[in-house]
């Protein structure tokens, strides 16, 4: 399978993540400069289960608060307008990372709070943002697993029977990896490159392009 192939593939994708009505709504209102964290916390708060689930992720541990974080207004002081946005795009997509490939929610929830002690050790800008870099930069596996299963298949009987890699499996079958899908899939989200770049290309490190 090409490339371009595989890109419009992903980019054709619409039910992953579903967005409601008020997913739609805080996305648009955390683009807006002028909308306040008190006005975009209320807007969140008023669908119970995705102000639970952005609640329970704020608490999950990756962060490492020393307090607990019990309402939205104060999540978006301490993380921010791009995490709370992204975590609140996330949400559908990271139930089902729960629910898929052994072990993988829990290699991301380890990998967003390495990144977070790692970014606060080296005193950099938005540590808050890189550990979610971190929680998502598998994503383009759950999107493999859920949306193109024979491609997943394929790339799981290569990884098996070749014993290699599996990003080594994903260049055979698609010519790129869950990466570059998690990278094209957030770019549809429209997110901003310094989350997108770090996930798009966590198997071929580069220097930012944003430098």
């Amino acid at each position: 399978m090409e490339r371009s192939e595989m890109r419009r593939m992903v980019e054709k994708i619409t039910s992953l993540p579903t967005l409601p009505g008020s997913v739609t709504r805080i996305t648009r209102m955390l683009d807006n400069p002028e909308a306040t964290a008190g006005e975009i916390g209320k807007e969140i708060s008023k669908d119970q289960v995705l102000s639970a689930k952005v609640l329970k992720l704020v608490n999950s541990g990756f962060y490492g608060f020393s307090q607990p974080v019990s309402t939205i207004p104060h999540a978006m002081v301490l993380l921010g307008f791009n995490v709370v946005k992204t975590l609140v795009l996330s949400t559908s997509v990271l139930d089902m990372m729960a629910k898929s490939l052994e072990g993988l929610w829990q290699h991301s929830l380890a990998c967003a709070r390495t990144c977070g002690i790692i970014a606060r050790h080296l005193d950099m800008e938005d540590p808050e943002e890189i550990s979610v870099t971190g929680l998502l930069h598998d994503l383009g596996k759950v999107v493999l697993e859920e949306k193109m299963e024979e491609v997943f298949q394929e790339i799981l009987s290569r990884v098996e029977e070749g014993n290699m890699l599996f990003y080594e499996a994903e260049e055979e079958v698609m010519e790129v990896t869950h990466a570059n899908v998690g990278g094209w899939l957030l770019e549809k989200w429209q997110l901003p490159s310094q989350l997108v770049e770090p996930i798009m290309y966590h198997h071929s490190f580069h220097a930012s392009r944003r430098h």
